[in-house]
């Protein structure tokens, strides 16, 4: 199958000249890789590109009152994680391709996103960076709560919740741990401290637990416990 991509160095480069205000062709920075099967069919890149002018236009209909911006992150990472569910793994781990829809697809969504109007925003636009890439961490932040899809949107301005407490750590590689945290933190909200104390628990847990194999049921009463003794521990 063949994807596009625009690989690291070309992608800084585009980064930097739009958010200086620069026009840049990037018609020959483009390139389309092929997926090791050889399957010479394009990726359907339209309803990409239909998303992010969605979120253009969405954007641009609120002002001068704009909604909250983890909202409409939240909620268009269900629509983005639907755009890109069947493609093949190998598409999906490849920072170049999300480098692309980065800068193709959502470049103003990403800007509008992180209040970008000058340079120094290259890291939101790099498919390296999980937690920092826009795109990347809507994409996570679906793809680990699927098919509960109202969890994408539970916790009102959960940003940081979702890039320091699931995605920049292994809990990422659970996805009923990342539902189970996601639930407790939606339903009965902990302060920072409370949240990056049973943060450090669970991460000292993996040491000995296959947190990955986990069933949600026992992910919630891992966390059930978890913030019990961490309660009676603060009392």
């Amino acid at each position: 199958m063949k994807y596009p991509s625009i690989k690291t160095a070309a992608a800084e480069k585009i980064a930097h000249n739009r958010l200086a205000g620069m026009h840049i062709d990037t018609t020959n920075l483009v390139q389309w890789k092929t997926t090791l099967d050889k399957n010479e069919d394009f990726v359907d890149v339209d309803p990409l590109l239909a998303l992010g002018e969605t979120l253009r236009l969405r954007v641009e209909a609120t002002e001068p009152t704009p909604p909250s911006k983890d909202a409409v992150e939240g909620e268009f990472s269900v629509q983005l994680h639907a755009a890109v569910d069947e493609l093949p793994i190998e598409v999906l781990d490849d920072p170049t391709f999300w480098a692309w829809v980065s800068l193709e697809c959502f470049y103003d969504f990403v800007a509008w996103r992180e209040n970008l109007s000058s340079e120094g925003g290259n890291k939101y636009y790099d498919g390296r960076n999980s937690s920092e890439c826009v795109v990347v961490r809507m994409f996570h932040r679906a793809r680990l709560v699927t098919p509960e899809s109202d969890l994408a949107t539970a916790i009102p301005r959960g940003t940081d919740f979702w890039r320091s407490h699931i995605i920049r750590v292994r809990t990422s590689t659970a996805p009923e741990l990342s539902k189970a945290l996601v639930e407790a933190q939606a339903q009965d909200r902990m302060m920072t401290n409370e949240l990056r104390e049973l943060a450090k628990r669970i991460n000292r847990l993996w040491t000995n637990l296959s947190l990955q194999d986990y069933s949600i049921e026992e992910a919630r009463a891992l966390i059930d416990q978890e913030r019990s003794e961490l309660s009676e521990s603060q009392d």
